[in-house]
């Protein structure tokens, strides 16, 4: 979890699908989502990532809509894992 500008990685693979979610979601939304992360102390602004998933909402279909929330879970013991997405 990003907390009082620490950066502690419990769940690696958790990470990597945070990253691929926020990946897609750039993909997807054709938005620079680097600014989902702010600094000083590092943490994630929710508020524009529920802006960039409405976005996603409007133009595709409510699977890949679910798909992308459920690996950008802010809480990584509920973020679905590589395997499960497969």
């Amino acid at each position: 979890m990003i907390e009082s500008g620490a950066y502690i990685v419990k769940e690696p693979s958790k990470a990597d699908v945070f990253s691929f979610g926020v990946t897609m979601l750039e993909t997807i939304t054709l938005e620079n989502c680097a600014y989902l992360y702010i600094r000083n102390p590092l943490r994630i602004s929710y508020e524009k990532m529920q802006m960039y998933t409405d976005l996603m909402k409007e133009k595709y279909s409510s699977y890949l809509h679910e798909t992308i929330l459920s690996v950008l879970n802010p809480n990584p013991m509920r973020r679905k894992s590589f395997l499960q997405l497969y």
